[in-house]
């Protein structure tokens, strides 16, 4: 079967068109992951960490937005001094200063 508007047997130019975009763009992904990626063990976070960190976080501020808690509980990640306690224990640690010492705060 030829095609009346470009003498092509079989197929549409609209055809042929998405045959082309999706060749392009399975070159286009090869191009993507071609870039080198750095797997250094002190460039990786430990997310049940975090988790833990920002589920003490927001036991403190309940009403707090969820992506505050988490930013903050990377912030706390970065400190070294921090990051060698468990998250929980880093999060209470910080908190320290916020609390008065009398048990109800």
């Amino acid at each position: 079967m030829t095609n009346a508007v470009d003498g092509h047997a079989g197929f549409s130019g609209a055809t042929r068109t998405v045959a082309k975009g999706r060749e392009e763009a399975s070159r286009d992904t090869g191009r993507m992951y071609s870039l080198r990626m750095n797997r250094d063990a002190h460039n990786l976070v430990d997310v049940q960490w975090l988790a833990r960190c920002a589920n003490r976080l927001r036991q403190e501020w309940p009403r707090a937005d969820v992506a505050s808690i988490d930013e903050t509980a990377l912030e706390l990640w970065s400190a070294q001094s921090l990051r060698e306690l468990p998250g929980e224990e880093a999060a209470a640690l910080w908190l320290q200063p916020l609390h008065c010492g009398c048990g109800n705060c």
